[in-house]
């Protein structure tokens, strides 16, 4: 999702507007979801919005690095100053520092804002920094373990999806009675179709190592479905594989069919299908951790019974049909999967949210 796609926000003198960096899959999908329920319960104008890529259009494929000059990991909790000051040498915040600020203050307050629900510790910190006052500010992170999140003092409200994010949070400064666990907002599950073991995979988006885990998978002689979505790219590129007992999803409804009928779900450990697999209590093998955030959320997983992990597609495989041949283990994982997902997340989150600023 683009800037562009979004649109520019329409001035209103009271909007609430749902903002999302643009460029990070798991806080673009919880913001569409996000909008779509306070657009129905708000009372006012809702809006949302790339918020990153409107201030900064270059930076669709930029990244925080959060390592700072002497190769440091760097957990800020402060504002844009304090930001800067640590990663000095980071090009995303450079942008910002010249002129990006602005930008995203001028797409804010020419809407009317009066709350912001941001979606990703970026998102959150640009909002706030750019308010001076002017908008509430309330974050969502979604990740289970957000030790090096920007925590910016002006964001009223944290939304996370668990209690040991919260305790984070308040360890490193956070008032316990401004951080909410309410979940991560995440498509409604579907009832349960399982009637054999299947294999669900959630591909986020077009890999190398894509085709070679579905015909591992395939291997196995089990079901397997593939949630290919509206993605042409991923239909294109996994679909080709759709051959005997291994089946591609399409459509938009594609996430919660596969987790209907999965006994297991495959898919990377940044992905916001994590969510939407939790909430159906589908244990998860988690792969693909490409930064330091889903590596902690992968581990996380583990930790608590949740996932097992992948270092790779055959590993991925292996795992499967570990599971597939171990029904307890299986069972086992399921109810702490269950135990972690929240089905109610939209609703917890958007309902605080609306008390907060009413």
């Amino acid at each position: 999702m683009t800037a562009a796609e979004v649109g520019p926000i329409d001035p209103h003198p009271q909007c609430v507007v749902v903002a999302s960096p643009g460029n990070a899959p798991r806080e673009d999908a919880a913001a569409r979801l996000a909008e779509a329920y306070l657009a129905q319960h708000a009372g006012v104008p809702v809006a949302r919005t790339s918020l990153l890529l409107a201030a900064v259009p270059q930076a669709a494929a930029m990244r925080l690095t959060g390592v700072t000059p002497g190769g440091a990991r760097a957990a800020v909790a402060g504002d844009f100053a304090a930001l800067a000051g640590r990663l000095k040498d980071d090009p995303l915040v450079a942008t910002l520092a010249a002129g990006g600020i602005e930008r995203a203050a001028d797409e804010l307050a020419g809407a009317g804002t009066s709350a912001v629900l941001a979606c990703g510790d970026l998102a959150a910190g640009i909002a706030a920094e750019a308010s001076a006052g002017r908008w509430l500010t309330a974050a969502l992170l979604p990740h289970f373990d957000p030790v090096t999140c920007w925590l910016h003092p002006g964001v009223a409200l944290w939304f996370v999806p668990c209690a040991e994010a919260r305790d984070e949070l308040v360890v490193r400064g956070v008032p316990f009675d401004r951080v909410a666990v309410t979940g991560v907002p995440s498509a409604a599950p579907a009832p349960p179709a399982r009637e054999r073991f299947a294999v669900g995979v959630l591909p986020e988006r077009v890999t190398p190592g894509g085709r070679a885990l579905v015909r591992g998978l395939a291997s196995l002689g089990v079901p397997v479905l593939i949630a290919t979505g509206d993605d042409a790219r991923l239909a294109s590129d996994l679909g080709a594989a759709a051959t005997g007992a291994v089946r591609a999803v399409p459509g938009p409804d594609a996430q919660a069919e596969v987790l209907a009928s999965a006994s297991v779900a495959v898919c990377s450990a940044d992905s916001p299908h994590v969510f939407a697999a939790l909430a159906a209590g589908v244990p998860l093998v988690v792969h693909e951790a490409p930064d330091e955030r889903a590596l902690r959320d992968g581990d996380f997983l583990v930790d608590v019974g949740a996932a097992l992990p992948a270092r790779d597609e055959d590993d991925a495989v292996a795992r499967v049909r570990f599971l597939a041949t171990h029904p307890d283990r299986l069972s086992e994982m399921a109810e702490d999967s269950r135990a972690l997902g929240r089905p109610d997340a939209t609703k917890a989150l958007c309902e605080r949210f609306l008390a907060g600023i009413r």
